[in-house]
């Protein structure tokens, strides 16, 4: 039996449920979603944000016009990077 080496049994950490006679709480327990079900709560919060937001953002538009005056942009080492993906991707022509 391996022993703790400290007489909290963890519950200085963030997170830690609280202990109740030894065991921890069960009216803290969070059930993981079962593998063939669809939780739609996420998504409905999304599409809920998604409308909210305005379809032109001024601030974004502010922005892209800043970048595309930029002669720097994107960096060159970004523009490497895509290059070397470019050149290394298969050919889906070759392929068919």
């Amino acid at each position: 039996m391996i022993h703790p080496t400290s007489q909290s049994l963890g519950s200085h950490r963030a997170g830690a449920l609280p202990a109740t006679n030894g065991h921890a709480a069960n009216h803290n327990k969070v059930e993981s979603p079962r593998p063939d079900s669809l939780s739609t709560t996420h998504a409905e919060t999304l599409q809920r944000a998604l409308e909210a937001t305005p379809e032109i953002r001024p601030e974004m538009v502010e922005l892209g016009r800043k970048l595309a005056s930029d002669p720097n942009y994107p960096p060159l080492e970004i523009i490497e990077q895509l290059s070397k993906l470019i050149i290394n991707s298969e050919d889906p022509s070759e392929s068919a």
